[in-house]
This record gives C-alpha cells, sequence and structure tokens, in this order.
C-alpha cells in the first residue's frame, strides 16, 4: 500500500466505526452465503458431532441416519438391477458365510464398546456382481456388493474378509454420511436430505455415489478420505480378526494392491500408499488379536446358538414334511364308521 494508511474512525466511545462511514459508503455486509455457512458450521458444533468406534474420532454429520439408511436401500436395488449377478453359488455362499461373520462380529464389538444403537435399521445383504472391477462396496444399512474383479486380488477367504471388513467399516463408521453432509452443506445448501431429493433427486443420487463410492473403477473402493480409509482399515481388521479370520493377510492383500494402483495413478491420488497401508495393518495385528480375544468367544456362542436353532428348525421341517406326504394315504384310508360310509 502506498501513501499514509487509513485508520478506521473512531466514535465518541472510542470504538471503531464502520469502515467507510464517513465517505458516504454503506457498511460491508457478510454476503448471505457466508452467513449460511457459518450458520451450518454452528449446527455442527451443536448437534451434528458424532464419534467413530474403535478409534474414537469425532467428526461432523447432519444428516439422520435413517434417511441415509433409506436412500441406500433404494439405491442398491437399482444397482442390483442393472447388474449381472454372479449364477456362482459356491462364490455367492462364500461371500455370505463371510459377511454374516463380519456383521455378527460388528454386532458383539459394538456391544461390548457401549454404542448397541449403531447397527439400529441395518438389515444385511450380500451380493456378488460378475464384473472386472477390483472393488467392493457396503451401502448404509448393511448392503454390500462384491465384484468378482476383487478376487484376482483377495484370493483367499481370509483376504476377501479384510476387504469385506473394511468397507463394512466405512459403513458403521459411517463415512458416507459425513462426506456426504460436507458437500450438502457446500453445493446444496444445506438443506434437508429429504427435500433435497425432492427438488433435486439426480443431483442428490450423484452425490450419493460419490460419497459411498458406487461405481467406483479405482482399487478396492472408494476415493473416501485418507483418513477414512486409515480408519476403515483400522475397523476393518478389527471386525474382520474378532470373525475369526487371520489378520496377517491383510498386509500381503495391500503388497497384491500396489501392483493394481501402480497401473492407475489415480488411485494413489485419493488413498494412502498401499505399501504404507501393509504396514500399518503389519504393526495392528497384536491390537486385532486382542479383540478377538475379547469379543470371539462371545461371537462363537452366538453362532453355536444360531447353528443349533436352525437345526432345530430344520428337524420341524422335516417332520411335517413326512406328515404331509402321508397325508394322502391317511386320507384314502377306509374306515369301518357306517356314519361316514
Amino acid at each position: 500500500m502506498t501513501g499514509a494508511e487509513e485508520t478506521p474512525s473512531r466514535n465518541d466511545a472510542g470504538a471503531p466505526s464502520a469502515r467507510g462511514a464517513g465517505n458516504g459508503r454503506k457498511p460491508r455486509v457478510p454476503p448471505a452465503k457466508a452467513l449460511f455457512v457459518q450458520g451450518v458450521l454452528l449446527a455442527w458444533l451443536a448437534v451434528g458431532c458424532a464419534t467413530s468406534p474403535f478409534t474414537g474420532r469425532r467428526s461432523f454429520q447432519l444428516l439422520p441416519e435413517a434417511q441415509v439408511q433409506e436412500l441406500g436401500a433404494s439405491e442398491y436395488q437399482n444397482i442390483l438391477e442393472q447388474s449381472e449377478l454372479t449364477d456362482n453359488e459356491r462364490l455367492a455362499a462364500q461371500v455370505r458365510r463371510i459377511g454374516e461373520r463380519i456383521a455378527l462380529a460388528a454386532e458383539v464389538a459394538l456391544e461390548g464398546e457401549g454404542d448397541p444403537g449403531r447397527l439400529e435399521g441395518y438389515e444385511w445383504e450380500f451380493n456378488v456382481v460378475e464384473s472386472d472391477e477390483v472393488n467392493a462396496f457396503c451401502l448404509p444399512g448393511g448392503k454390500v456388493v462384491v465384484y468378482t474383479g476383487l478376487l484376482t486380488v483377495a484370493r483367499d477367504e481370509d483376504s476377501l474378509a479384510v476387504v469385506m471388513g473394511h468397507e463394512i467399516a466405512h459403513a458403521i463408521a459411517e463415512h458416507g454420511n459425513e462426506r456426504m453432509s460436507q458437500v450438502m452443506a457446500a453445493q446444496l445448501g444445506g438443506v434437508a436430505l429429504d427435500v433435497a431429493l425432492q427438488d433435486r433427486p439426480t443431483e442428490v443420487r450423484q452425490l450419493f455415489a460419490t460419497a459411498f463410492g458406487v461405481g467406483a473403477t479405482v482399487g478396492v473402493l472408494l476415493p473416501f478420505s485418507r483418513t477414512h480409509e486409515r480408519e476403515a482399515d483400522e475397523i476393518g481388521l478389527f471386525l474382520s480378526t474378532i470373525a475369526g479370520y487371520d489378520p496377517r493377510a491383510a498386509a500381503p492383500l495391500w503388497e497384491r494392491m500396489a501392483k493394481v494402483a501402480a497401473s492407475a495413478p489415480e488411485f494413489l491420488s485419493t488413498h494412502p500408499d498401499p505399501l504404507e497401508r501393509a504396514e500399518r495393518l503389519r504393526e495392528l495385528v497384536p491390537e486385532a488379536l486382542e479383540y478377538r480375544e475379547k469379543y470371539g468367544p462371545e461371537l462363537e456362542r452366538r453362532v453355536r446358538a444360531a447353528d443349533a436353532q436352525e437345526k432345530k428348525q430344520e428337524r420341524k421341517r422335516e417332520k411335517r414334511d413326512a406328515s404331509l406326504r402321508w397325508w394322502p394315504f391317511v386320507a384314502a384310508a377306509p374306515t369301518s364308521d357306517p356314519s361316514v360310509q
């Protein structure tokens, strides 16, 4: 600045007066958008604070999780209708079995950590889509898709469990809700989700797809933030280990993933370095095994109870079917009662 520096004028009380008040110009008023952003931030501070399980990280979420889950269920059906589901029953059963154990591990661990309500509204589904994409995702409410292309990297059950645990961790830590809240505040004016869906449905659904990694073509998943990816690695490893899978499979998985990332520079721009992740996951193995020791026995108890209940129901079905097979012969048998002749 050249010349004498301008100093603010002062009123009779000695307080600075509004800049420009003496030269005929109106005082500057903060733009409405800036005021709105300030209001959103204050609302976040007041009511939007959430805590991630296991890590304790604080995050800001404006969207009601029930509405996000409802949108997730709708999008999940759209995806399934537009995709080719595998006809490999063995693979589909394998993914369901792994997913159900990890879901149960989440239930047991969250109860033990004092956060049982986090899975409220979850109705787990696990499907396999025929695609060359090295990808998987879990939408809010427990809606999981695994692409067959992932199996070129996740070559065994333990590796597949690491990936599925990672995706489920994104969902239960509500990373997508956090991202969607941030973007809606910036791009859609922070309006309520149901209002945005009514007024701008296409834009909201595109935003949802981006926030939750639906249709991502790079790597095991989503261009979540690096913070989200690291957190999902940690939580996911704990869950898959509690579920009974070997946490030592995680590091070799990400070493193989490094080769996929090498041919996709955009992967490295949005994800932590795969070899860095592999090393960190190695360091987390002892802690993951501690969680298994803490929560694994309760998980196995519930698995045995569920198996026993299923066998009991199966015996009832067999007994009922057997009685139905005999029913035509019983009905056709002659009787000595003259009243029925």
